[in-house]
C-alpha cells in the first residue's frame, strides 16, 4: 500500500493537465479541503506527484463535469490516467 506523501512517477504533461482540471472542481475554492491542499502543495517537478496529490486530482476530474472543461476532454483525461495508473 503506497503512503500519501510517496513520490510516484508521473508523465510531466499528464501531471500538468490533471493539475489544471482539478483547478476546475469546486472543492479547489474550499479552503482546507483535501483537493485545495493539494493544489496548493504541488510543487513538484520533473515528472514526480506525491500519492495523495495524485489520489485528490483523480478523484476531483472522476467525480463529474468540470467547469471550463467539455465532457469529452474530461473523458480523455480519465482515459490517459487510467492508461498510466492502471491499477489506480
Amino acid at each position: 500500500m503506497s503512503h500519501a506523501a510517496e513520490s510516484i512517477a508521473i508523465d510531466p504533461a499528464l501531471h500538468a493537465d490533471l493539475k489544471a482540471a482539478a483547478a476546475n472542481h469546486a472543492a479547489a475554492a474550499i479552503a482546507g479541503s483535501p483537493l485545495a491542499s493539494a493544489l496548493a502543495s504541488d510543487t513538484a517537478a520533473g515528472g514526480q506527484i506525491t500519492n495523495a496529490t495524485l489520489t485528490a486530482y483523480a478523484t476531483a476530474v472522476e467525480a463529474g463535469p468540470l467547469h471550463a472543461m467539455t465532457e469529452p476532454a474530461r473523458q480523455a483525461l480519465i482515459a490517459r490516467l487510467t492508461q498510466a495508473f492502471p491499477k489506480r
